[in-house]
């Protein structure tokens, strides 16, 4: 297995964050993904997820459909 991290950073929209941050939470919970862990930065501008997966074909599977 190999570790995985994505990063992300988000504009400051406080509005538009509210409403996307539920649906993107759900959708990596949802995944299935193996040691999957995911949290804030500090400072909101940003997070970082992290999952195992045998390779990019594994995880591009289930996951992006």
């Amino acid at each position: 297995m190999k570790q995985y991290v994505y990063f992300y950073f988000m504009k400051n929209e406080s509005e538009k964050i509210g409403r996307i941050v539920p649906e993107h939470i759900a959708y990596w919970r949802n995944c299935n993904a193996h040691g999957y862990k995911g949290w804030p930065f500090a400072n909101r501008s940003g997070g970082m997820i992290s999952f195992s997966a045998a390779g990019p074909a594994s995880w591009k599977k289930s996951w992006l459909k």
